[in-house]
């Protein structure tokens, strides 16, 4: 990405996937998951790597799902707090 040199963007047919990077931790958000699992297979024949399932916490920012909703929300609360 132009705007952070720690982003990378790829746009392939109608999918965006976004891979960011910040020291130690990295973050993959795809639509199809099928992407994302083929993106951290490329990253581990590469790299050292331990998956850590689903985002829950990225850089102090809490990240909370409702799969039966389908929606997610983030927060600062902890950050706050301290």
């Amino acid at each position: 990405s132009n705007a952070d040199p720690c982003l990378f963007v790829r746009y392939e047919h109608e999918n965006t996937d976004y891979l960011v990077i910040y020291v130690d931790d990295m973050l993959i958000v795809c639509q199809r998951e099928e992407d994302a699992m083929a993106a951290k297979r490329e990253i581990a024949s590469m790299f050292s790597s331990k998956d850590l399932g689903p985002a829950q916490w990225v850089l102090g920012i809490r990240i909370q799902r409702n799969e039966e909703l389908k929606t997610m929300s983030l927060s600062q609360e902890a950050m706050i707090l301290r």
